[in-house]
């Protein structure tokens, strides 16, 4: 009865360890797709509306995009990422 009970544990041991790899995975996933925002400017010229990047707001650990478009940003609130690109137009 020994081995059947170890069986069992070493079965949920190698499920648990793998429903913790992909949920590791998936977060780590959405930390890169979080990485990087683009202005688009579509509300106003607010830096800090959240709709007016397609990412969210810029912060510390992520890069801002701002391509050529109709609007640009207009920072008047501290501002902060961790890099930002401005493409020339």
């Amino acid at each position: 009865m020994e081995d059947q009970d170890m069986k069992t544990i070493n079965k949920t041991t190698v499920l648990l360890l793998t429903v913790v790899i992909i949920v590791l995975m998936m977060l780590s996933t959405l930390t890169i797709i979080k990485a990087q925002t683009t202005w688009t400017g579509t509300v106003s010229t607010a830096w800090d509306n959240a709709l007016n990047w397609s990412g969210g707001i810029p912060g510390a650990g992520t890069d801002a995009v701002i391509p050529v478009v109709g609007t640009y940003p207009n920072i008047v609130v501290a501002g902060t990422c961790k890099s930002m690109s401005v493409n020339a137009g």
